[in-house]
């Protein structure tokens, strides 16, 4: 199982942009029952990545679910919901990430975004 180790190795091949092979990482920690809020963004983040917006969302929302002080996952969301065409709902997700004090990264990041919405 080594759940640790597979963990940190789909975070590793996720930021290698090596999606498909994470996303194989990630199915296999769920199935181990795995059901950390990192490991769910880590899953989010990947999908995306492979152009699955739908499932994407699906665990981008678990994480906010449990979790809503992961703002990275907030932009992630706003990012979903422009690619699905749903404008209003990245708006809302954008609001939500800019209203708390976050990171001056994220914080910039957000804002382009919300400008390129309106």
């Amino acid at each position: 199982n080594y759940v640790a180790a597979r963990i940190n190795l789909m975070k590793t091949l996720k930021r290698m942009k090596k999606f498909a092979e994470a996303y194989r990482h990630g199915e296999k920690l769920i199935s181990l029952g795995v059901d950390y809020p990192d490991v769910h963004a880590a899953i989010a983040e990947i999908l995306f990545g492979l152009n699955d917006y739908e499932t994407s969302l699906v665990y981008a929302k678990r994480v906010l679910k449990s979790k809503s002080s992961m703002h990275h996952i907030h932009l992630l969301s706003a990012k979903i919901y422009q690619k699905l065409g749903n404008i209003d709902k990245a708006k809302d997700e954008l609001t939500h990430l800019l209203k708390d004090n976050i990171d001056s990264k994220l914080a910039s990041e957000g804002q382009k975004l919300l400008a390129l919405l309106k």
